[in-house]
């Protein structure tokens, strides 16, 4: 493969804490000639974020292997970097093993085979809201009046429903956050619909191929990217102003919260003919059900609201001879008689469920069901939520409440400018990314620099940069200085005569496909850490940059394969940057999935899609190396957690005879702990049921 010729240069190899450096860039083609491209670059210090070269991910090995391969890759970039003898004969077995499979040959030489229509959308920098109108019949709604509308932004516009009641609003230009309502009326402005809108399909879950998880090598890396987090903050709070940096000690709060009363009552507190607890409803199968036979004076008869409404059990009051249907108040708001959809929902359908219901106030006397007015002369029932009217208002089929995903706002890495005068501030910069550039040009010269200052040394700095040009030539080359503590490939002719390779080139013609590469400022993070990326969005036929999507999904999937946190960014001509702080209240420590996509990708199966594996770690002064194996079994009818644990330091020995404190944790909820004594070889054995309700997918054990 043709590839950019890059070379960084710097006046000279050492320089002193908090220095200007000034960087030479010059970029060739695979000719040796100055070329134009578009180049992302970070400098770290070595010392604190360590990664041997064939561990790392690179734009080669990415887009020239693992995008094409099923199957999990244990150390791609091996196959770029060492002897190239040897990473010839074990690329050629990783071929043997693996091969390309995103097509089947007999497939490719029949075109018809490949012309049905694929479910994922090429996407661009505008958006389109569609949806359907229906009658609540399920009849569609011809030439209704659609009305979208924004009041942050002052958008507002309008549409007409087809013959089969569709609408849509197209070049929408989203920004993250923006919130629309929509809303739908017949021609002759009937309210008497439902508006439905269109589901976007996304990315699935994806499974780790790995069985073998993190290799050693790699822990040991983190192991001591985690040790200096630690020292980070230790000799940060010692140089800094007492004012400046405040630790706080644990806090322990042994109070117990009083329960809060929830009550709607427009009479006041405690008064009411009747009241039943919500603790009374948790065994009966719907309210109705356990209400019937609950409430003096009160019963429960079937009632068809319309026609387009099935019956559903209300209360009536039998104060008089003939029954009379009571007013049904919920958290305060009164439920329109009519409504079939919440009236039903509340005492049929367990919504809200019996879980969150706190109380049932009944009101009967006149004297209490007065001030409802005429709608409550037959007597009230009040139904109180945990909540408390928090729930906001009640559902309305023709108004449509959305939040579609918007640009990600692209922030500037900051970088501090001690050249300048009042910046000599006597805290310690002891950051592990000391530079990030995802947009460095070079022109017909093949030039370009930049600059920036050095953190506080001593430390060996690294520096990385990768990127592309107009010919679809690859490159990254990487540079390396020390700061001072303070004071040619020929492709072989294709024969288009041959039936197969005819068909391939059809293929890419017809169904061209896109891959991905990532370039992140550092190879792990920590808790409080931003990790900064560019994104390179290439054909793959000829790795230019791709033009056919307009619109990047870059995604962080934890261990149990929940997508943590997801932003959309825009592209242009297959490039783009953004940043996802990791802050500790979305993030806990552990695995994570840094996974990037095109609407467009999506279509070609879940291995060809990019994505990085990597620690996401919390300082702790007792920093370990653990092995575990856990599993959740029944005992009594109840739910079981037992786990076995290794513990061993960074040098491999085992923590032996270590007073540990474990404490379990369902999701970020706090359920129980106790203190334990490892074995002399680190192992630590223990067990502990769980409530009924508790997930075990969402487990999780901290040792301190």
């Amino acid at each position: 493969m043709d590839q950019m010729d890059l070379s960084l240069s710097t006046a000279k190899k050492t320089y002193k804490s908090r220095e200007k450096v000034e960087m030479a860039l010059l970029a060739k083609n695979s000719e040796g000639d100055p070329i134009s491209g578009n180049f992302s670059v970070t400098v770290i210090n070595e010392d604190k974020v360590k990664m041997p070269e064939e561990l790392d991910r690179t734009i080669f090995s990415d887009i020239l292997l693992t995008a094409d391969l099923k199957g999990y890759i244990e150390n791609p970039n091996y196959y770029f970097s060492g002897d190239v003898a040897a990473t010839d004969v074990a690329l050629d077995n990783l071929m043997l093993t693996q091969g390309y499979r995103r097509f089947v040959w007999k497939d490719l030489l029949k075109p018809d085979s490949l012309s049905a229509k694929l479910p994922f959308g090429v996407e661009h920098l505008s958006s389109m809201i569609s949806g359907k109108v229906l009658s609540l019949g399920n009849k569609p709604i011809v030439n209704g009046k659609v009305t979208l509308m924004s009041v942050s932004t002052g958008i507002l516009r309008d549409t007409v429903t087809d013959a089969n009641g569709r609408f849509s609003f197209s070049d929408m230009v989203l920004t993250e956050g923006i919130k629309f309502s929509v809303q739908a009326r017949t021609q002759k402005k009937g309210s008497k619909v439902e508006v439905i809108m269109d589901s976007v399909l996304r990315q699935g879950l994806t499974i780790f191929r790995s069985s073998v998880g993190f290799n050693a090598a790699y822990t040991k890396q983190m192991t001591s990217y985690l040790e200096h987090s630690e020292k980070e903050h230790e000799q940060g709070f010692k140089k800094a102003k007492l004012d400046e940096i405040h630790r706080l000690n644990e806090v322990k709060i042994n109070a117990v919260k009083a329960p809060v009363q929830r009550s709607h009552n427009l009479n006041g507190p405690d008064r009411y003919d009747q009241k039943i607890e919500g603790k009374e409803l948790e065994v009966c199968p719907s309210l109705y059900a356990c209400l019937g036979g609950q409430i003096r004076g009160v019963i429960f008869k079937p009632v068809q609201i319309s026609d387009f409404c099935p019956p559903i059990m209300l209360p009536f009051t039998r104060r008089s001879a003939e029954p009379e249907r009571m007013l049904v108040v919920l958290d305060g708001f009164p439920v329109d008689p009519k409504n079939c959809t919440v009236l039903g929902g509340i005492f049929e359908y367990n919504d809200p469920s019996r879980d969150d219901i706190s109380s049932v106030e009944v009101l009967r006397n006149p004297n209490l069901t007065a001030v409802y007015g005429r709608d409550g002369m037959a007597g009230v029932i009040l139904i109180n939520t945990k909540r408390g009217g928090s729930r906001g208002p009640l559902y309305n089929p023709s108004i449509a409440n959305i939040a579609p995903k918007g640009f990600s706002k692209t922030r500037e890495f900051y970088t501090p400018r001690y050249d300048r005068a009042g910046t000599g501030r006597p805290v310690a910069d002891l950051r592990s990314t000391i530079y990030w550039n995802p947009n460095v040009k070079t022109y017909a010269t093949g030039k370009s620099s930049f600059s920036y200052l050095n953190a506080d040394g001593p430390g060996n700095y690294k520096v990385i940069i990768e990127g592309i040009n107009a010919e679809g030539e690859l490159g990254r080359a990487i540079y390396r200085y020390e700061v001072e503590a303070s004071e040619q490939a020929f492709e072989s002719p294709v024969d288009y005569s041959n039936n197969v390779v005819a068909s391939l080139d059809s293929l890419q013609k017809r169904l061209p496909v896109e891959k991905v590469y990532l370039h992140t400022d550092k190879p792990y993070y920590n808790l409080g850490d931003t990790l900064w990326f560019k994104s390179y969005l290439l054909n793959a036929a000829n790795l230019t940059g791709s033009t056919r999507s307009g619109l990047l999904y870059v995604e962080l999937v934890n261990d149990s394969s929940e997508v943590v946190r997801q932003i959309s960014v825009p592209v242009t001509k297959g490039l783009s940057w953004a940043q996802i702080p990791l802050t500790d209240k979305i993030f806990q420590e552990g695995g994570y999935t840094l996974r990037a996509y095109s609407n467009w990708m999506q279509n070609f199966g879940t291995d060809y899609l990019f994505t990085r594996r990597f620690y996401l770690g919390k300082p702790s002064i007792n920093t370990w190396l653990v092995q575990s194996d856990a599993k959740v079994s029944e005992s009594n009818g109840q739910d079981l957690l037992e786990v076995g644990i290794q513990l061993k330091r960074s040098d491999n020995s085992p923590v032996g005879l270590k007073d540990v404190e474990i404490r379990i944790y369902k999701a970020n909820k706090y359920i129980s702990k106790q203190t334990l004594t490892t074995l002399q070889d680190g192992r630590l054995e223990f067990s502990s049921k769980l409530k009924e309700k508790t997930d075990g997918r969402n487990v999780r054990v901290e040792i301190r």
